[in-house]
């Protein structure tokens, strides 16, 4: 399966899959992360962050939760079967149920909606197995590996050295 990053190149990954770093378990209780967190850079953070289908697809299900906030679920079919993507904290949905979508078409917007602790897309893909729905790492199934935060700055200008 191949997935197309949802989100502009505005946006890094600020979460990954996984285990939770210590300090948010210290703190919340959190144990494990069940998908990738993207946010927009902090000069981005004011504009408003379109969510892009990362497969074609039927959205499934939409609506809001305490935990989810406003939230999409596509259903899509790949080689290897049906996954579902979830789409978490959305500020505004743009499709409908049971919509189609592409590669690329634009199905919500990025919010701070629900369990939130600021503006972002928790972006979670679930595959079945053994007649349970059970996430797994998106990030191995993106067609370009998207950049993570904090990215590197240079200490210093490039120098030449000619």
């Amino acid at each position: 399966m191949i997935l197309q990053k949802p989100v502009s190149d505005q946006c890094v990954i600020t979460l990954r899959f996984g285990k939770y770093p210590l300090w948010l378990t210290e703190l919340f209780g959190l144990t494990w992360h069940d998908g990738i967190d993207f946010a927009p850079l902090p000069q981005f953070a004011n504009l408003r962050q379109r969510i892009f289908a990362a497969h074609p697809g039927m959205i499934l299900t939409t609506g809001y939760n305490l935990s989810a906030g406003i939230f999409l679920t596509q259903q899509c079919k790949t080689e290897s079967g049906i996954i579902l993507i979830d789409y978490f904290h959305l500020a505004k949905r743009l499709v409908k149920q049971y919509q189609l979508v592409d590669y690329g078409t634009t199905i919500a917007e990025m919010g701070n909606t629900g369990h939130s602790t600021g503006k972002h897309l928790h972006f979670r893909v679930r595959v079945k197995k053994l007649g349970f729905w059970r996430a797994i790492d998106p990030a191995n199934s993106f067609s370009h590996t998207p950049a993570t935060f904090p990215l590197p700055t240079p200490a210093f200008p490039r120098l030449s050295t000619a």
